[in-house]
């Protein structure tokens, strides 16, 4: 099968701890889920940057099963007897004989490490892998060897089998067949009209093909020839197939979940409470059908006419937008919408009603009104507090990125990704784009002072004193360009780059530098608060400024490692949504007194952080902290520790410091990088990608 593409007393622990600096809420409960298995009374997800989750109660809690596992991007899973194979994004293989207790690697003759398939067909193992081809294992994986004879794509989308019959789907070269358990391989194509085959199911004599834009094909002559079966299916690019009682499932992108009846012949929707349309995974342990989608796992009991959300504990959710009115604490997050509190994250329900985009990049609130904007879907509107949603996308270009919205009265502005600037005059009901001027239209964030309007793009800043008429870039002082957030702060502008911060104070004619205390990461999101300024970025999550900017100070005790992508106040609350671990908050006042007892601080302890980003092709970024000031050297290794490159060998005094790192001839794969200062010792791995 295919395997490629979230109680009383929780809210005691959470209310009494609230006084312990930064905290995590209670969710939103949520993940992008690649992969699942079950094993007895043991359902194992595996997920995308969160590593894998084990549940003993058929979904209702869950658990991380992370021991031993050096990826947390698990690309697929497979059960042999009671043994658990987990392939990953850059690792390779994993194993697990005591459900997911303990990991180890199983990578003895695997050369390529991104392990998008695995297959059990005893006594054998299959690897379908992105570059290296097919792996097969007859000792448990304890060793590998290629086979490849015939295979003239290397690129494994997806695996299916039946005795010695084994099917591959690839990346542009369709389907392959082997007839010997993989030892010889031939392409058999005819009749499928998509070569990029996500997914591979075996019903008895029928083999189906699930295609990236084409939907299902199926072959009862073991691939000779295929024919597409497609009535009644609206969403074609296929995830995952699961067969039972008679039934054939499928798992599509954007459409949730269809099934037939008659062997393909026609298909339904059946996605009854399956609030999340895009789904990676199907599997079936009777009478538990469980579907992996961006937002978590959906559990039905009875075939998939209903489903329920079963996430408690998944708490690995991309949360990209914050918002909040009196009565609501809102969650937007990328693969699961939109979530709702009324108890300021003790607890979150997802409200999704109408709105088909999982990915939502922002909220803004107006009264009881409410707007999304979508990676893909446009702009949804709410009425009811998110309760209900309907697209006002009349004028929007067709699967719309929407990555900023700002309200003025029934005005409306939206920033998109590639498509600039859209106007309605009318609260959203049409949309005209208002581009005049505006040379880039990446725009990340807009905002407004004075009635002139902003725009933070990929080609730097823009202005608008027109409503978005015409456009006038203001560049001046800006060393980069690459803007991902703007700000209003009393008469200043702040843009926030990646790695650098600006500020103007002449309504953007000229920008300074604003990056006092502040390491080179990419700066997510900026906001006010009365006179103070919070801002969130990548692993070093949140940092303060208490004089208008002039110089900041880092407020991330308990969530460094965490990247920030938005933030907001709510009842003297300062809430983070991460990119990986949901939503923490903390005392606002809390916050300023750490920064008014250590206006000075510097690092009490030796840390050598990871890499950013990673993994990475050519550059990476490599920061760390000293308590002293020492000789400090930090060199890079390969797997059989030869040294590659000294990158910092000099004295430097007590502080935080960031070294950049290119890899340009060098090979993909696997390396270490050693940070040596003094009597301290600390290393840590790095991915090559290329």
């Amino acid at each position: 099968m295919k395997k490629y593409i979230g109680g009383l007393c929780a809210v005691l622990i959470f209310a009494n701890t609230l006084n312990a600096q930064w905290q995590q809420t209670n969710g939103p409960y949520c993940g992008n889920i690649y992969s699942l298995a079950v094993i007895g009374s043991n359902t194992f997800a595996g997920t995308w940057g969160g590593g894998l989750y084990h549940s003993t109660d058929y979904g209702a809690s869950w658990t991380t099963a992370n021991n031993g596992l050096t990826d947390i991007i698990i690309r697929s899973l497979a059960v042999n007897g009671t043994d658990l194979f987990a392939g990953t994004s850059s690792q390779g293989v994993f194993r697990s004989t005591n459900y997911g207790e303990n990991w180890a690697t199983v990578n003895t003759g695997l050369t390529n490490n991104q392990v998008n398939s695995l297959i059990v067909i005893e006594p054998n193992i299959y690897a379908g892998t992105w570059g290296g081809g097919i792996f097969k294992s007859t000792d448990d994986g304890a060793n590998w060897t290629a086979i490849n004879n015939g295979l003239t794509v290397n690129q494994i989308y997806s695996l299916a089998g039946s005795g010695s019959d084994i099917y591959a789907g690839t990346y542009g070269g369709g389907v392959f067949y082997s007839s010997n358990n993989g030892d010889n391989w031939i392409q058999v194509n005819t009749g499928l009209t998509d070569l990029w085959v996500y997914s591979l199911g075996i019903d008895g004599p029928n083999i189906f093909a699930g295609t990236s834009s084409h939907g299902v094909f199926l072959s009862t002559n073991n691939g000779t020839s295929w024919t597409a079966i497609n009535n009644g299916l609206n969403y074609k690019s296929i995830s995952d197939f699961v067969f039972f009682n008679q039934e054939i499932l499928i798992g599509t992108s954007a459409g949730g979940v269809y099934h037939s009846t008659d062997n393909g012949t026609s298909w339904s929707p059946i996605n009854n409470g399956l609030t999340v349309s895009s789904v990676g995974a199907l599997y079936y342990s009777e009478p538990y059908l469980f579907a992996g989608t961006s937002g978590g796992v959906f559990l039905s009991t009875d075939n998939g006419d209903n489903w329920s959300d079963v996430n408690n504990g998944m708490l690995n959710s991309k949360v990209y937008s914050l918002n909040a009115n009196t009565e609501y604490l809102f969650a937007g997050t990328f693969g699961g919408a939109v979530f709702r509190s009324t108890d300021d994250g003790v607890s979150w329900v997802r409200v999704n009603e109408g709105l088909t985009d999982p990915d939502v990049n922002t909220i803004v609130l107006n009264g009881s009104d409410m707007f999304a904007g979508t990676s893909g879907g446009g702009i949804y509107f709410s009425n009811n507090d998110g309760t209900n949603w309907s697209p006002i996308n009349n004028g929007i270009p067709y699967n719309a990125f929407i990555n900023s919205i700002i309200i003025n009265n029934l005005e409306i502005f939206a920033g998109t990704n590639g498509q600039g600037v859209y106007y309605s005059s009318d609260y959203g009901t049409n949309w005209t784009a208002v581009n005049n001027g505006l040379t880039n239209l990446y725009v990340y964030e807009l905002a407004e002072l004075n009635s002139d309007l902003y725009a933070g793009t990929n080609d730097g800043m823009f202005i608008s004193t027109d409503k978005g008429t015409t456009w006038t870039q203001i560049n001046n002082g800006l060393t980069n360009t690459s803007i991902r957030c703007v700000a209003i702060y009393s008469d200043k502008i702040f843009a926030g780059a990646t790695g650098s911060l600006f500020v103007s104070s002449d309504n953007g004619a000229n920008w300074n530098l604003s990056n006092t205390g502040l390491p080179g990461r990419t700066i997510n999101k900026i906001i006010t608060d009365g006179e103070n300024l919070f801002l969130g970025m990548d692993y070093y999550s949140v940092y303060v400024s208490l004089d208008g900017g002039l110089s900041w100070s880092s407020a991330y005790t308990g969530l460094l490692g965490q990247d920030v992508r938005s933030l907001f106040v709510k009842d003297s609350y300062l809430y983070a949504g991460t990119n990986l671990s949901g939503v923490w908050r903390r005392p606002i006042s809390e916050i300023i007194t750490d920064v008014d007892e250590n206006p000075d601080a510097i690092p009490n302890t030796f840390n050598l952080e990871q890499n950013y980003p990673n993994p990475f092709n050519p550059s990476t970024k490599i920061s760390w902290q000293s308590p002293v000031g020492s000789h400090q050297t930090i060199k890079v290794y390969d797997v059989l520790g030869n040294e590659i490159a000294t990158l910092v060998d000099e004295y430097k005094p007590a502080g935080m410091y960031n070294v950049q790192f290119t890899m340009n001839n060098l090979a993909s794969g696997v390396y270490f990088y050693r940070l040596q200062a003094g009597d301290f010792v600390q290393t840590k791995m790095m991915v090559l990608i290329k």
